[in-house]
């Protein structure tokens, strides 16, 4: 993979919301790409709706 050089710099930060539906059935794969992120020096922000196992993740005033 290759890394703008950005990512080189320290104090990167990278958000993570759930626009439709939380990574549900599919959170170990996600803890393990959230992992490889932050072993690059990179520093993980999610929202509440995230690790949500629901379909939509938030209503829809949370959402907007």
């Amino acid at each position: 993979m290759k890394y703008p050089s950005l990512v080189n710099q320290q104090n990167i930060k990278v958000g993570v919301t759930a626009m439709s539906a939380g990574v549900g059935k599919y959170l170990d794969e996600y803890k393990k790409s959230i992992s490889n992120l932050e072993k690059n020096g990179l520093s993980i922000i999610e929202t509440a709706n995230v690790r949500k196992n629901s379909n939509p993740s938030s209503d829809a005033k949370t959402r907007a």
